[in-house]
């Protein structure tokens, strides 16, 4: 810890991002003991469709698995707005917090290397789907980008923008088919991106729920040249996966 950070430390003392608890000067871990631990059981829930443990379950929304091949999904914990995840989630959206997009790209850095994905992995980019040009102007965050960027220095890997956005509507209260009509009609290509042929691409999100706009993202990046293409997300919806069950 540098003389800075401990300076700032002492005059804005660091506290848990979920319950607000105050924590140890010089502590980079954005939760608490109590809340780490319930963050630790969310990560060794089970998924409701396979049965793993959550931060190994290599399912995929039907989406996904019924309309594009070489795609994989990894995910952290499952998401429910009144858990600590999703507390951690929401403050991700409006909060630039450096301790917080650290802790979720060592968590998946972690998951990447118990399920072997990056393993022997040559010509690799990760890529992001940005937000909404406007929600970026409110907030000052792209979560997924500043998710993105973290994980490409502990991954060592560079980090390319491959898409562009128009304005949409919000998908809250849409079907999935209605998801991914909107998701096709709001994302595109930026003009003249390209890969190599057969690269593999992480494309990152900070939540997965029907998959639709990870399809959209996915089937873009495979038009770029894209072989092997991992989603990469911190919650996956616990709405959607049992609707995956059903």
């Amino acid at each position: 810890m540098n003389t800075i950070d401990f300076i700032l430390d002492l005059i804005y003392p660091p506290s848990c991002l979920a319950c607000g608890e105050l924590q140890t000067i010089g502590t980079q871990v954005p939760l608490c003991p109590a809340c780490q631990t319930k963050w630790e059981e969310l990560r060794r829930a089970y998924c409701p469709v396979c049965g793993d443990y959550e931060t190994v379950c290599a399912c995929k929304p039907p989406l996904l698995a019924d309309l594009i091949r070489n795609v994989e999904c990894v995910h952290l914990v499952p998401y429910e707005q009144t858990t600590v995840a999703g507390s951690l989630l929401l403050i991700a959206k409006d909060e630039r917090l450096f301790r917080l997009t650290g802790f979720f790209a060592d968590e998946l850095t972690s998951a990447l290397a118990a399920r072997g994905i990056m393993q022997g992995q040559e010509r690799t980019v990760i890529t992001y789907l940005p937000r909404a040009v406007s929600r970026k102007a409110d907030t000052g965050v792209d979560q997924a980008e500043s998710l993105a960027r973290a994980l490409g220095k502990r991954l060592e890997l560079p980090v390319v923008k491959a898409f562009a956005r128009r304005g949409a509507p919000p998908q809250k209260e849409l079907t999935a088919d209605e998801r991914l009509r909107s998701a096709r009609r709001t994302y595109r290509l930026r003009k003249g991106f390209s890969l190599p042929e057969g690269s593999t691409v992480l494309l990152v999100d900070d939540i997965l729920t029907t998959g639709a706009t990870m399809l959209t993202g996915a089937e873009l990046l495979r038009s770029a040249g894209a072989g092997s293409i991992v989603c990469v997300c911190v919650g996956r919806s616990v709405e959607s996966s049992k609707k995956q069950k059903k």
